[in-house]
């Protein structure tokens, strides 16, 4: 017996809970679900590259681009690496 595919309606945030879930992204990231941060991710990065056991690339989608990363972040794709502690860091 195969199963059948679940539909679900997703509810799309107002502008203003967008501002400010986006103000606080560290506390959006910490209060979501997996499924919720793996959905950031995607919508978010188009590509993470894995440089090792503690450094990474990460790569804007288009849409993140159109939503203002460039200004936020810059052009160019970022490099980061994770302390010990676990935190990222800007290289």
């Amino acid at each position: 017996m195969g199963r059948e595919a679940e539909t679900r309606t997703l509810r799309v945030p107002t502008a203003a809970e967008a501002r400010a879930h986006c103000e606080n992204l560290d506390k959006l990231w910490n209060e979501t679900t997996v499924a919720g941060r793996r959905a950031i991710a995607e919508a978010t990065f188009e590509r993470i590259d894995v440089l090792g056991v503690t450094g990474y690339t990460i790569t804007p989608t288009a849409d993140a681009i159109a939503h203002g990363w460039d200004a936020a972040f810059g052009e160019e794709a970022i490099t980061c690496s994770i302390s010990h502690s676990g935190r990222g860091g800007r290289i």
